[in-house]
């Protein structure tokens, strides 16, 4: 399944994303799964929200760089190896894997990746 992404493009300092994640409790939007990759300067603070549009407006009111992508959300199996025989099949495929990061929803587990060419990477996994 295609999913939304909200990414946050922002300055690597103290509190910046306890002021994001406020902006959005303000606006009661509410996060469903978080990543953050950070280097010495500046980071990127990943999100999936129940409302990315109205999060991403939120934001940028408030003079924050968003973009919107889409990922790939797969349910797996939270036991060993399930996530092995997924990127297995895509290492044979050939298919280069950007990031992915993970959540859990109403008790189920899902990986959430960004690759080059995400049509196709649903379609292997089909």
């Amino acid at each position: 399944m295609i999913v939304n992404q909200l990414a946050i493009y922002t300055q690597n300092d103290k509190g910046n994303v306890y002021n994001i994640l406020k902006i959005l409790g303000d606006k009661k939007i509410n996060i469903v799964s978080l990543n953050l990759a950070d280097t010495e300067d500046f980071g990127i603070l990943r999100l999936i929200t129940e409302d990315n549009k109205a999060a991403q407006k939120a934001l940028t009111d408030e003079g924050y760089m968003t973009t919107l992508t889409d990922l790939l959300s797969i349910m797996v199996k939270n036991e060993p190896g399930d996530l092995e025989k997924i990127l297995k099949k895509l290492a044979d495929a050939k298919v280069n894997i950007e990031y992915i990061y993970s959540y859990s929803k109403d008790g189920y587990t899902y990986i959430l990746i960004k690759t080059d060419d995400l049509e196709a990477t649903r379609k292997i996994l089909e």
